[in-house]
Formats: structure tokens, C-alpha cells, sequence
């Protein structure tokens, strides 16, 4: 079974469409990223998931994000109270809201974060912090050029062979190859209608586990 790397990628599409010589290299891997891309979005990968956790400074509200940021998923404030000297730390989920609200907040205080904005390269907590906290930070990451021919996907491995599909449906198309598109979309299509989104099978196998039929107190559950 290939392992999908971008070279492996390049290779099975040039074939598919007869190995043609005059396509450079440099647009097979363009055509390979772009529908890595595609790809990508379409199954948000539970790859692109990452934690972060950075340092407050007492008065500055603004953090950078991380280069890779795409969207949030949360933000919590790491602190230990003052009366408490050892043991664990306290978590607080910091509330998101818009930059406009946080533009109506004014004058702008100091004192323990509670809520986050985002806005351009950084992120702007309110109040300000008035002390050196940590924030961890969970984030979806965007995704990037593949460069190496040797570069794997930030895809679960049945998701590759998507990859792979639309990378031929991209290279047809850009010979001109209209029944070989067509087919490659068609083959795409298919295959993708077949497989969840990461966030289907996690949510389907948290249901299994979690799930219990309601039974109403004193009585027996409904048989339907």
C-alpha cells in the first residue's frame, strides 16, 4: 500500500493521464497542493488540532497567535489562587467574543481575564491581565505547501486516497483531459461518500460509550 507521499501523489496522476512529458514537475506538485488543499477543508483533519501555552505580562492584553492559526477552538486561563500554595492548578474557559464588544468596554481595566477577542496576527484578552498568567490555547492550524517529495499529509490515511483522486482530476484538467477529470471527480466523489469527517467518527464513538437510555424515575423504559 503507498504510503501518499507527493511524490508517489505526482507519479500515480501523471500516469493516469499517460505520462505525459510536457508537464513540469513544478506544476504537478502545484496541482498536488492545491488539491491537498481542497482536501484539506473539506474533512477538517483532527491532525490540524494543536495546543499552545504562552505567558501573560501584567497590562499587555495582546498575545500573538501562532503562525499555522486558522480558527479557535478555546482559550483557558492557568492560574494558581494566592491562598492556595501547592496542588494543582485552576483552569477558567475564557468567553469569545467579538472585537466590537470588547471596543465598548472602556476604559479598559486590569485585572484576571475573562473573556478573548481575535483580531489580525494576535489575540486581545479582557481586562487586561494583572499578573503573569498562562494561557493555553487550542487552535486549528491551517494547512501547508507540501515541498519534499518524501512529504506525507497532515491526513488520516484513508483520507490520502481522496488526496490522490483529486490530484488526478486537477492534472487531467490541466491537459485538457476533459473524460479523464470527469472520471477522477466521479472516482473522488464516490470514494469520499464512504468515509467520515474526523469529527464524525470521534462524535460517533464518544455516542457508543456515553449513551444510556433514559429510564424515568420509579418506572421502565419505554419499549418502542
Amino acid at each position: 500500500m503507498p504510503s501518499y507521499t507527493l511524490g508517489e501523489v505526482m507519479s500515480f496522476a501523471t500516469s493516469a493521464v499517460g505520462r505525459r512529458a510536457d508537464i513540469d514537475a513544478s506544476d504537478v506538485s502545484r496541482l498536488a497542493n492545491e488539491a491537498y488543499f481542497e482536501v484539506w477543508h473539506s474533512v477538517r483533519p483532527a491532525e490540524a488540532e494543536k495546543i499552545v501555552v504562552s505567558s501573560t505580562t501584567s497590562g499587555e492584553g495582546k498575545i500573538e497567535l501562532p503562525t499555522d492559526f486558522l480558527e479557535p477552538i478555546s482559550a483557558a486561563l492557568v492560574f494558581r489562587p494566592s491562598w492556595r500554595t501547592s496542588g494543582t492548578s485552576s483552569y477558567v474557559t475564557l468567553k469569545l467574543v467579538d472585537v466590537a464588544t470588547l471596543d465598548g468596554k472602556a476604559p479598559e481595566p486590569v485585572g484576571v481575564p475573562a473573556e478573548v477577542a481575535f483580531y489580525n496576527s494576535w489575540l486581545e484578552l479582557w481586562p487586561s491581565p494583572n499578573s503573569a498568567y498562562s494561557l493555553q490555547f487550542r487552535y486549528r492550524a491551517g494547512p501547508t505547501d507540501l515541498v519534499s517529495l518524501t512529504s506525507v499529509p497532515s491526513l488520516a490515511t484513508p483520507w490520502r486516497k481522496a488526496w490522490e483522486l483529486k490530484t488526478r482530476e486537477y492534472v487531467a484538467d490541466f491537459v485538457q483531459d476533459e473524460v479523464g477529470a470527469a472520471k477522477a471527480q466521479t472516482q473522488y466523489l464516490t470514494y469520499v461518500a464512504t468515509l467520515k469527517s474526523a469529527q464524525a467518527v470521534r462524535q460517533s464513538g464518544e455516542w457508543r460509550q456515553g449513551f444510556k437510555p433514559y429510564v424515568p424515575k420509579g418506572g421502565r423504559r419505554r419499549k418502542r
